[in-house]
């Protein structure tokens, strides 16, 4: 371990406390001490054994009428059952290939781990479910059948210390392998399955089961997400393999006992995830409905502590959604999806909306939201009859999440107006493992167009200076100070942002159309200054005004730069002090700048709208060489009279919901 590295672990572990490092530091010697090997070569009669069993296999879908299930799904979204199919047959095309390839992950070993997570399979499992032809069901019989046996083949457990095995490096990537085997396998009817494909397939859950039990990720500074996924795949393979007895009733257990400490730990008091991001508190939610469908399937009594934590934090989601049905997009997100179908946009919230009320009971629905495949899936015909019979509620116009420290203010549902700002603390503990340098950085829609956004994750490793600039203060709306960061960047740690910014609330008012939000950081205090903003949302002009106070030092004479970036993925203009958003003929919004110092310029930048996709984009700065105190004053307006697009513009798909859009959804 160098210098750098020591003095940056040492940063962590001020921030988090130094009771909690040696804590974790102990946990993680007695770990290490403890020999850690991968499962055991199975025997021919315990390959048999476990075949035996998957074919016993309780399943943690509704299962009953598919006809009905997409009766119901063609009615509320035409072509659903067509665009399944045709889904199927592409993942099934050289599937073993696809499966199989090494080279995604030669820039981030994320890109591989995508693949090797087989949610490909539970695609091919959906397509036989559809299949009306005995000769396309064989088709995709047979090309599950050589995808796991492939991926099997190319990818075999760790045997011993020394044994190299990518695939099986994070076992939260084999947990959500164990978890889309089992779910791919019950859609495909394990009766269907050559037997080669069956054993195949209880072999891997088996060791996946047996690899989880010896390398459950609880040794860190901070549980999280991981150590919830993990748990969650123990579940699915002890219930997967339940006829066996003895050992899967062991994964049952321990996977059981863990949860109900995890949900304490990584569920706040207002629903918002521990892990200060939008995305991971997305993908922990459909890990706790994934855990409520594996109790279910067993027959087990569903942990309070879990239904708790998955109805909690799915109603936190559905509060936060943006004006086109998606998660705000603060903090990492890795793009990661549990339940099914696989997904093409995994930032996608409305697929979970009708949970509410066929999963957990809400007797009113949000308008605007449609049935969904996943909730299909999940919760059948029955489910369906419970959504369509409950009346809808409007959208929620004022949030306050203030464990989370996001706080949102919008007019009308999808396609209307929002306003988001984060002001809290970085999560799990002050370690910030995948929070952003964001403090009160605000991100704003106008008749459903995205005018100021949050410019997303990029990739994690391969490209460390990509990794930064994505979570850096000069990629959020907020304010730069002298080139500053709020919080330290470390290199040596690129899961680790400890918390200096402390963004806070100072005062929150609505009269009903006008929203105020007042909130404050300190991360620039080396530089003694103290950062406020004033956000205030006029809902019937639809008009957003950001008052920025940027103090100093008393008796501080000198200059001091200060930065305030707007990134948007509309094509900007700057037309003397005031910026346009949109093409010439349409524009969509404006930027205008009250004061002359600090006048706009447009730089080049780049958003994410995926993991691992990055694309040109522009961001709005102004940027003045002034002396401290500063107030600068940008108001964002809507312009009333534009023309509709109907291009992509950036990242995003940039469309305007009309009534008639909103209904088909």
């Amino acid at each position: 371990m160098g210098i750098r590295e020591i003095w940056e672990t040492a940063i962590v572990a001020r921030a988090v406390g130094g009771l909690r490092t040696t804590a974790a530091s102990m946990r993680r010697a007695r770990a290490l001490a403890m020999p850690r090997r991968g499962p055991r070569p199975l025997s021919h009669e315990e390959i048999a054994r476990a075949s035996w069993a998957l074919l016993r296999s309780p399943s943690p879908l509704w299962e009953g009428d598919d006809d009905q299930r997409w009766h119901q799904l063609d009615a509320q979204s035409p072509g659903s059952s067509s665009r399944a199919l045709e889904r199927a047959l592409a993942n099934a095309h050289d599937v073993e290939t696809v499966l199989c390839n090494r080279t995604l992950g030669r820039e981030d070993p994320r890109l591989s781990w995508e693949e090797a997570r087989l949610a490909r399979l539970v695609s091919i499992g959906i397509g036989i479910r559809l299949a009306r032809s005995s000769v396309v069901r064989e088709e995709l019989c047979a090309a599950f059948c050589r995808g796991v046996l492939s991926w099997k083949q190319a990818n075999p457990p760790p045997r011993g210390p020394g044994f190299a095995a990518p695939a099986w490096e994070s076992p939260l990537e084999v947990a959500l392998r164990a978890w889309n085997l089992w779910v791919a396998t019950l859609l495909s009817r394990p009766a269907l399955l050559p037997r080669a494909g069956l054993m195949a397939v209880a072999t891997l859950l088996l060791e996946c089961g047996r690899f989880l039990w010896d390398h459950l990720e609880e040794d860190g500074l901070a549980t999280g997400t991981h150590l919830l996924g993990e748990l969650v795949g123990l579940h699915a393979c002890g219930v997967a393999l339940g006829a066996l007895g003895r050992e899967p009733r062991a994964f049952r257990a321990r996977a059981r006992s863990g949860l109900l400490r995890e949900a304490g730990r990584q569920v706040l008091p207002d629903g918002g995830g521990s892990e200060a991001s939008t995305g991971y508190s997305r993908f922990a939610c459909e890990l706790w409905i994934a855990e409520i469908a594996c109790a279910r399937a067993q027959g087990e009594p569903i942990l309070p502590p879990a239904w708790r934590a998955a109805k909690g934090m799915l109603g936190w989601l559905l509060s936060t959604m943006t004006p086109d049905g998606r998660d705000p997009g603060v903090g990492d997100d890795d793009s990661s999806c549990v339940l099914p179908p696989p997904v093409q946009e995994p930032r996608d919230v409305l697929r979970l909306a009708p949970l509410g009320v066929s999963l957990f009971g809400d007797t009113t629905r949000l308008e605007g939201t449609a049935w969904s495949e996943l909730a299909a899936w999940l919760t059948g015909p029955r489910g369906y009859r419970k959504f369509a019979a409950v009346p809808t509620r409007p959208w929620p116009r004022e949030v306050a999440s203030r464990s989370f420290g996001l706080f949102v203010a919008r007019q009308g549902s999808l396609g209307g107006d929002m306003v988001s700002v984060r002001a809290g603390a970085h999560g799990q503990g002050g370690a910030g493992g995948h929070a952003h340098n964001d403090p009160l950085a605000a991100t704003a829609w106008l008749g459903g167009w995205p005018v100021l956004v949050d410019s997303g994750t990029g990739l994690y490793l391969g490209r460390r200076a990509l990794r930064d600039r994505f979570r850096g203060v000069a990629a959020h709306a907020t304010a730069c100070v002298d080139g500053l960061e709020p919080s330290p960047i470390l290199g040596t740690r690129p899961f680790a942002l400890p918390d200096r910014a402390r963004a806070r609330l100072l005062s929150l008012d609505d009269d009903g159309d006008t929203w105020c939000c007042v909130v404050m950081h300190v991360g620039y205090r080396a530089r003694g200054s103290i950062h406020r903003r004033e956000v205030r949302f006029a809902r019937s002009q639809g008009e957003l005004v950001l008052t920025d106070v940027v103090t100093g030092r008393p008796g501080d004479r000198s200059l001091h730069e200060v930065c305030l970036s707007f990134p948007v993925v509309l094509p900007p203009e700057i037309i003397g002090r005031r910026v346009r958003l949109g093409q010439e003929g349409s524009p969509v919004a404006w930027l205008e700048a009250a004061e002359p110092e600090a006048p706009f310029r447009v730089d080049r930048s780049a958003v994410s709208p995926r993991y691992g996709v990055v694309v040109p984009a522009w961001v709005v700065r102004r940027v003045g060489r002034v002396m401290l105190p500063v107030v600068l004053t940008t108001r964002v307006s809507r312009h009333s009279t534009r023309a509709v697009l109907d291009e992509e513009v950036g990242c995003h798909a940039v469309r305007r919901v009309d009534e008639s859009q909103r209904a088909g959804r």
